[in-house]
């Protein structure tokens, strides 16, 4: 009886594997690839993002990771709101042929962004004086998808407390294999206050009413080659002019290294990225790496500032299960042996390179490690409304999402300069605390952070980034 127990269950479990097993590898055959809805795009860049193609033999479970990873391509490409799939059967005499359709909503793609630039880092160093004075007016004008090839187009114009104009031009696709594209950019800027010293892990700024602090011009170019679907190489040239107020050279005399306070440059810089993330502007799932190699003076103008820094980023992105989620980012960055002006050094607190907690400092120093860690839990689930007020698919349907999330950052800032008097450098700083992540249509992300430093002092901070992202 027991014998006989026995063969009939491992004939049960030996007949599900083997369903299982014709199932996973039931063969299909891809038919038409097809787009609908990109109006504007142009379908070879589309067809691009495609890791599949028309003919190709696969097993339905591998069809369905490649079309997902496709849409994930088409997604990133920043181009479209929404990229949604559809799929038709159909019995031929071989089997099943698989027609695709690819069904997008465009965004709206010359937009003005108009914007609030303030002279501090970040909004939440500008709250902590709430200045209005220090202030400018002004915002982008981009068209992200010119001629509907992919190309960039960006003028940036900001007047009030400090000026710029900027005007950047990328063209990603140059030759028929679709690898290889260029970049230029050219940007004029006038400040009126410049931080010339850091003091208790503080910048302070030199600033008069009737001057300006500073002038700079930059003027870029680039080449781009894309390999795969995700990897992107970018070799870029850039020539800079810096001009300051001769104050700031009494205030402190590192400021700039050079007798004539007259700053002419090359910069030279290349920076790989391997991006697997799900979704670029608020990643749960996948991975991404960059590497960048930067040298600040190329030696062919007199008295160039001379040193160079490597630095690497790296994120990970995970679905623990149900609603929750984890993000982990390791960035680290080492510099040479060669002193570097104060104003071109950035250590820690620039960009989104700072231990949350830490906002309203800067750590000065060639070299550090940072280390962010995210627990998230998914509020309320991604949603997509129509707003039928609104005549225009480009912005009457949107999607919405809300993460709570636990978060913990840790980093360490090497500076061998003894000059300084910081209570943040050459040592272990943590913090930690608790947020919500709204995200919506556009790739908007707006953050709202409660985070409680080493010191025990704490303070709610808000972002428009991902809390992980690049």
């Amino acid at each position: 009886m027991t014998r006989a127990v026995f063969l009939l269950f491992f004939f049960n479990v030996s007949l599900a594997l083997f369903a299982q097993r014709q199932i996973d590898i039931e063969k299909v055959v891809v038919g038409e690839i097809s787009f609908l809805g990109n109006k504007v795009t142009k379908n070879k860049i589309i067809a691009r993002e495609l890791e599949f193609s028309k003919g190709d033999t696969l097993s339905t479970t591998e069809l369905d990771r490649l079309i997902e990873l496709s849409r994930q391509n088409m997604r990133n490409l920043s181009i479209f709101n929404f990229v949604e799939v559809e799929k038709t059967a159909i019995q031929i005499p071989d089997g099943i042929k698989m027609n695709i359709q690819f069904i997008f909503t465009e965004c709206w793609y010359l937009l003005p962004y108009p914007k609030i630039e303030f002279a501090d880092r970040n909004f939440n160093s500008w709250y902590e004086t709430s200045n209005w004075k220090r202030v400018s007016i002004g915002g982008d004008i981009k068209h992200n998808n010119f001629r509907g090839r992919l190309e960039q187009l960006n003028l940036t114009l900001y007047f009030g407390y400090n000026q710029q104009f900027g005007i950047a031009y990328q063209i990603p696709y140059l030759t028929k294999k679709q690898n290889f594209g260029i970049g230029f950019d050219f940007a004029y800027i006038r400040k009126r206050e410049v931080a010339y010293e850091t003091e208790n892990d503080k910048p302070n700024y030199y600033f008069l009413s009737n001057k300006i602090a500073q002038k700079s011009i930059r003027v870029g170019g680039k080449l781009l080659y894309r390999y795969g679907f995700r990897n992107l190489h970018t070799l870029y040239l850039s020539w800079n002019s810096d001009r300051f107020n001769d104050s700031v050279f009494v205030l402190n005399p590192d400021f700039m290294h050079r007798p004539d306070k007259k700053n002419d440059y090359f910069t030279a810089s290349y920076v790989f990225r391997n991006d697997y993330r799900d979704d670029k502007p608020y990643p749960l799932k996948g991975h991404y790496l960059e590497l960048e190699l930067t040298k600040i003076g190329l030696g062919i103008l007199t008295s160039e500032p001379n040193f160079f820094y490597a630095k690497t980023t790296a994120d990970w992105y995970h679905h623990l299960g149900g609603r929750w989620y984890w993000a982990s980012n390791l960035t680290a960055k080492i510099s040479d042996g060669n002193k570097q002006p104060y104003y071109l050094m950035q250590g820690l607190g620039f960009g989104n390179d700072f231990v949350r907690s830490y906002e309203l400092y800067v750590v000065d120093g060639k070299s550090y490690g940072l280390n962010k860690n995210n627990l998230k839990y998914n509020i309320v689930k991604p949603k997509v409304r129509k707003m039928n007020f609104l005549k225009s698919e480009k912005f009457s349907k949107i999607h919405y999402a809300l993460y709570g999330n636990l978060f913990f950052d840790a980093a360490y800032v090497v500076n061998s300069d003894k000059k300084q008097h910081s209570r943040l450098q050459n040592k272990l700083i943590y913090g930690g605390g608790i947020g919500f992540d709204v995200v919506t249509y556009y790739d908007l992300v707006f953050r709202f952070e409660y985070a409680i430093n080493m010191f025990g002092n704490g303070g709610l901070y808000i972002h428009f980034v991902a809390p992980i992202s690049e």
